[in-house]
Order: C-alpha cells, then structure tokens, then sequence
C-alpha cells in the first residue's frame, strides 16, 4: 500500500512550496498559517535509499522558510527524510500506509499524521 497526504497545513508564519518530481499536479504552495487539500492525494513516492540514488532528485520536496526537505516511503512502513545539508536519512514517519496530514510547524520542521 502506498502513502499519501491527503491534507497540507502550514503552521508557519512563511510561505511554503511541496513537490513531488513524479507528478507536476502534485506542486502546491501554500501561505504562511493556511491549510491546502490537494485536488488529488499527493502520492509519496517510495525509494530504495540504500542503492545511493540522489534523492533530492526523486523523493517528494518540501521547502519551509528553514529548511529544504526530501522524504520518501522506504517501502517498509516508514516514511524517511533529509535536510538537504544532512547526509543521512532520517525516520520521519512509522505507521500503516494511507492518507497523511503533512504540517509544517511553527519552526519550520515538518511531522505526519493519520488524516
């Protein structure tokens, strides 16, 4: 089963921009303190992380007004990511796949939750 969010809040006091390199349609921006649903579901695309690819270039982005993060389903109920400055993956997210919130907190860091 696949990961996707399902709901966008921004609780930041900045804009934000997601993307996902796989489906243009799944580009959105979003104001400082709004929420956006997508028109479709974001799918998180799902990576082999240990074959070294670059991520940045095939995971979902999101950039807050601190940091520029890449994410992506590892396949194995877990949804990893990186700061663009960091060198290695970290858990993001651990539960059964399905529909998620992404919100952007009020310091800029992201978390996912059940919708």
């Amino acid at each position: 089963m696949t990961y996707h969010i399902a709901n966008l809040i921004n609780d930041s006091k900045r804009s934000i921009l997601t993307a996902n390199p796989a489906e243009k349609r799944d580009t959105y921006f979003i104001g400082p303190t709004d929420s956006r649903k997508p028109d479709y579901n974001i799918e998180i695309n799902t990576l082999d992380d240990s074959k070294n690819l670059p991520v940045f270039l095939q995971a979902n982005v999101i950039y807050t007004a601190r940091h520029t993060y890449s994410f992506w389903d590892s396949g194995q109920s877990q949804i990893m990511g990186m700061i663009k400055t960091s060198e290695n993956p970290e858990l993001l997210y651990s539960g059964s796949a399905g529909d998620l919130i992404l919100t952007v907190e009020h310091d800029g860091t992201i978390s996912f939750a059940p919708a």
